[in-house]
Order: C-alpha cells, then sequence, then structure tokens
C-alpha cells in the first residue's frame, strides 16, 4: 500500500481512498472511483457508437444497469474470441492438409531436430503455424513406438528362434528412418547394428523386381514367402 499513488483512510469502518479532486482533497468509496470510471467509459461508448448506453453498486451510481458481472479472465478470452470454437474435424479438407502437413513434418524430423509446419488458410481463412521439435515427436508418439517391439517379439516366438539368431536387421518402410525407432530396435537385439545400406523407400520395389527376375527365369534364385501378411504397425 505504500507504493500506492494514494493514501486508504479508515472513515467509519471503511476503507476510502484520499485523493486530490479538483484542487480539492476528497475521499471516496472504491466503488465510487470505480463508477467515476465507468462514467467516463460510458461516455467514450456513447460517443463512438453515436447512440445512448444504458445497459453495471458502481455501475449504477454510473447511471448504467448492471445486467452481469464478468471476470476480467473471461472478458479478455473473449476480446480473443476464445467463447467461438470452431472445430475443425468436421472440414474434411482441412483434416487433409493437416494430415499432409504432419507427414512432411515428420520425414524432416528424422534428418533434424526441429521443424516447423505452416499452412495458409487452413480453416475459415485462419492461418496455422506452430514448430515441432523431435523431442516433443516422440513423447507424442510414445504409445506407437512401445508397442513397436511387441510384432518383432511375437514373429520371434513363432519362428522359434532367439533374438539373439539373427544375422542382418534390413529396415523397410519410410518410418524405419525414425531415430527413436531405430534406436529401440537396435537396443531391442543388444545394440546390433542395423543395415542402413538398403534405401527403406526403395526395398519393395527392388526385392519385386528380383521376383520378376525370378518368374522370367532371369536368375536362378529360390523364394520362400515364410511371412506372407504384413505383421507391424502404421507410425
Amino acid at each position: 500500500m505504500k507504493n500506492w499513488p494514494f493514501k486508504v483512510v479508515n472513515n467509519n469502518g471503511k476503507p476510502y481512498i484520499s485523493v486530490e479532486y479538483k484542487h480539492k482533497k476528497k475521499i471516496f468509496l472504491p466503488e465510487e472511483i470505480l463508477s467515476i470510471v465507468l462514467t467516463k467509459m460510458k461516455e467514450i461508448a456513447e460517443a463512438f457508437l453515436d447512440t445512448q448506453v444504458k445497459n453495471a453498486d458502481a455501475g449504477s451510481i454510473a447511471g448504467l444497469n448492471i445486467l452481469r458481472i464478468i471476470a476480467r479472465p473471461t472478458a479478455a478470452a473473449i476480446t480473443y474470441g476464445l467463447d467461438k470454437v470452431k472445430y475443425i474435424s468436421s472440414n474434411a479438407r482441412a483434416i487433409r492438409r493437416l494430415r499432409t502437413a504432419c507427414e512432411r513434418a515428420k520425414c524432416a524430423l528424422s534428418a533434424s531436430s526441429r521443424t516447423s509446419i505452416k499452412i495458409d488458410s487452413l480453416f475459415e481463412g485462419i492461418d496455422f503455424y506452430t514448430s515441432l521439435t523431435r523431442t516433443r515427436f516422440e513423447e507424442l508418439n510414445q504409445d506407437l513406438f512401445r508397442s513397436i517391439i511387441e510384432p518383432i517379439e511375437r514373429v520371434l516366438q513363432d519362428a522359434k528362434i532367439d533374438k539373439s539368431q539373427i544375422n542382418e536387421i534390413v529396415l523397410v518402410g519410410g518410418s524405419t528412418r525414425i531415430p527413436k525407432i531405430q534406436r529401440m530396435i537396435s537396443r531391442f537385439f543388444n545394440g546390433k547394428e542395423l543395415n542402413k545400406f538398403i534405401n527403406p523407400d526403395e526395398a519393395a520395389a527392388y526385392g519385386a523386381a528380383v521376383q520378376a527376375a525370378i518368374s522370367e527365369k532371369t536368375q536362378n534364385i529360390l523364394l520362400l514367402d515364410v511371412t506372407s501378411l504384413s505383421l507391424g504397425i502404421v507410425v
């Protein structure tokens, strides 16, 4: 209170504010001070709107009829339009554009530690921008990452072999570029180095080309399709 630019005095057990008003010392109740402020605000509003504002114990003094008391944070939220929530999930085009941008961000985070997502006019003319770190990406997808090891364990159990018997670990598919996935798989196989000489995006195409060569008998290769169906998860 000592740093306030006014004095607070006791008058009949009530706190009053002592100020100099029109070259005279006067005391006012806090409600009266607020009413003066509201009166001025009312004058400004009427001058701007060019109409009388009628529809606020301080508001009554100022000649206003209080309809509702609103907290300052709530009023600020309304100012920023937070009372008008829009649901992007109902717009298929916006969701498709957002998914495409997120896919690009996922790929970028495989090579860099930070990326940004920018979409002009994503939804109802609103631009979207955010930055995303690799750490945050891994936190958001930790449940998916945890489920990666389960199908690997199941394959080993069905084949009745121990993971120590695996000679090579070949990664196939774009998501295997994600550093977190590579670390988890390597850790599961007791730190075994992953085979990164094969392009994950092109491995299936190369394999199909080899199979075509086998079918045309241009190469003498025997193909045994042990796991004919996909077994895994999508990241």
